[in-house]
C-alpha cells in the first residue's frame, strides 16, 4: 500500500499543476490582465518554490520528510480550489504564491522517495515504469511540430 500511497503523491505534486498551467493566461486576459501582468502570474510559483526550497529542506531535516511533503499536500489543494474560484488578480497571484509553497517541497518528496527505496520500504516495480507514457509523449509532440511546421521529428 505505501508504494502506491507514494506514487499517489510523487504524481499530485508534479503532474496537478501542469494540468491547470495551460488555462491561466485565458483566466488571467478575461480578468484584464497585461501580456506583463500574465507573465508574472505564470513565474509566481516558480520564484516561490526557489526561495522557499532551502527552507523546506531545512524544515524535512528537523520535523522529518514526511511531515513537510504532507503539508505542501495540504496546500496543493487549497491553492487549486482558491486558482478556480478567482475572480481577481490579487487572487489569481494569491492562488500561484499558495501553489510555489506547495511545489517547494519537491525536494523533500525525492529525499523521501530515496530513503524508501534505500530501506526496501518502497520497490521500482515494472508497473512504475514511465518510459512508455514518455516515448508516447514525445511522439505526440513530434505529430504537433510536424503537423504546424512540416518539419519533421525522429523519435
Amino acid at each position: 500500500m505505501r508504494t502506491r500511497s507514494s506514487t499517489f503523491v510523487a504524481l499530485l505534486l508534479f503532474l496537478g499543476p501542469a494540468t491547470v498551467f495551460p488555462q491561466i493566461p485565458f483566466q488571467a486576459l478575461a480578468l484584464g490582465a497585461n501580456a506583463q501582468l500574465v507573465a508574472l502570474l505564470l513565474t509566481a510559483d516558480i520564484a516561490v518554490t526557489l526561495v522557499l526550497a532551502p527552507f523546506m529542506g531545512a524544515l524535512s531535516d528537523r520535523f522529518g520528510c514526511r511531515a513537510v511533503v504532507l503539508c505542501g499536500l495540504a496546500t496543493a489543494p487549497i491553492a487549486f480550489w482558491l486558482l478556480s474560484q478567482a475572480d481577481s488578480l490579487p487572487l489569481m497571484f494569491a492562488s500561484r504564491l499558495l501553489m510555489g509553497v506547495s511545489l517547494a517541497v519537491r525536494p523533500a518528496l525525492q529525499t523521501y522517495a530515496v530513503a524508501e527505496i534505500q530501506t526496501g520500504k518502497l520497490s521500482l516495480t515494472p508497473g512504475l515504469r514511465i518510459e512508455p507514457f514518455v516515448v508516447d509523449g514525445s511522439r505526440m509532440v513530434s505529430a504537433v511540430v510536424e503537423e504546424s511546421s512540416g518539419a519533421a521529428i525522429v523519435v
